[in-house]
């Protein structure tokens, strides 16, 4: 069986489970062969499912850099957190933090960065609130 009938067989019976390299190939293919059946209208859908494709990848790498960039804000603003003084413990599924036994954050294993960033940017604020209490002597 030619690559061609192989990938044709493949478009007519599984084209949504073809690989991107299969319908790269069998896009290929058509283009070059001006005989081909169907040709214009398989061109067609093969560029239409190939963009497709393209834009799920685009989309997920755009998310996984999102999520990378957030974890290492969130990273950084810890090491901050531990700079300044404040001390964390671990307690089952989660992380208490605290700045001279006052809780500002609790932290709860497996919830999403994306989410979660937005809670420890606002811990962050109480953090340097307490922070500037304590240098200004304010007792709260």
């Amino acid at each position: 069986m030619t690559t061609f009938n192989r990938l044709q067989e493949r478009y007519v019976t599984a084209f949504e489970a073809m690989t991107k390299e299969e319908l790269t190939d069998f896009l290929s293919l058509l283009e070059s062969d001006h005989d081909a059946p169907y040709r214009e209208r398989r061109i067609k859908r093969i560029n239409d499912k190939l963009s497709q494709i393209n834009n799920r990848e685009q989309a997920k790498q755009r998310e996984t850099a999102e999520w990378i960039a957030l974890a290492k804000e969130d990273k950084e603003m810890k090491e901050r957190w531990l700079k300044l003084g404040a001390t964390f413990r671990n307690v089952e599924s989660m992380t208490i933090w605290e700045y001279q036994g006052k809780r500002f954050y609790i932290w709860f294993s497996g919830v999403n960065v994306t989410e979660e960033i937005i809670k420890a940017r606002e811990a962050n604020n109480r953090l340097l609130a307490l922070v500037e209490e304590k240098r200004s002597g304010v007792i709260m």
